[in-house]
């Protein structure tokens, strides 16, 4: 799993028998992705990359649910969303509509 699609590429070419996980988010404009090219925070949200990855599941902002990519995950391609990262009942709640599975980090139920 890893938000740089490169290393997921290369196991889906050399180890396509490992599961193979996306980490991603609507946007890339905060300055985290500061350094990133323009072209390539678009690319990154647009999930273009997918042709390439074709990962197992995707790990997604929960803050950007719903998102056309995961719900697509879901639906159309019947393959598991995760989604991080969880700190409240807020987020807990849109979870579990949009995801599989929770990345929790100081939660408290």
């Amino acid at each position: 799993m890893s938000f740089d699609p490169a290393p997921i590429a290369w196991l889906k070419m050399h180890r396509p028998d490992l599961i193979r996980g996306i980490v991603a988010q609507s946007d890339y404009g905060d300055s985290y992705w500061s350094a990133l090219p323009a072209d390539m925070k678009k690319a990154l949200a647009a999930f273009s990359h997918h042709s390439e990855t074709d990962a197992d599941f995707v790990s997604w902002r929960v803050a950007d649910l719903p998102a056309p990519v995961p719900v697509l995950y879901r639906s159309a391609l019947a393959r598991p969303v995760i989604c991080w990262t969880v700190r409240s009942e807020e987020d807990r709640a849109i979870a579990s509509r949009y995801a599989d599975q929770v990345t929790f980090e100081g939660y408290r139920a």
